[in-house]
């Protein structure tokens, strides 16, 4: 342990990378998938919520896993604001909850998001 240097290590590090060109092609391919990977989930993880988050919310609720719903409801009620879906959905959950107050505070916000339905 007296002649151990981590300097000693990390050339040897620096070595290995510079001698094996595959290693080098190999970590710069993960990164790239990775940043492709991650740029790609972020950008369609919410397109695919937005679309599937009130027919998932509606199977949730008739299989009686409402705390699976609420989870659903929450995060479309933060993707899609504007929309009164999740707001009745998030009504029906508070109702089936017990929740009446709160079910009727759901319920107002999408009948002023949509006064026509």
């Amino acid at each position: 342990m007296r002649n151990f240097h981590i300097r000693d290590v990390w050339w040897g590090v620096l070595d290995i990378w510079d001698k094996r060109v595959w290693l080098r092609r190999s970590v710069y391919l993960l990164i790239t998938a990775g940043i492709i990977s991650a740029g790609l989930w972020s950008w369609y993880y919410p397109q695919c919520l937005s679309k599937n988050s009130i027919k998932m919310t509606r199977d949730w609720i008739a299989a009686g896993k409402l705390r699976n719903a609420a989870e659903i409801v929450q995060k479309a009620n933060d993707l899609m604001p504007e929309r009164p879906e999740p707001w009745l959905l998030a009504s029906e959950l508070a109702r089936l909850g017990g929740q009446y107050t709160l079910a009727a505070r759901y319920a107002c916000r999408a009948v002023k998001l949509a006064p026509e339905n």
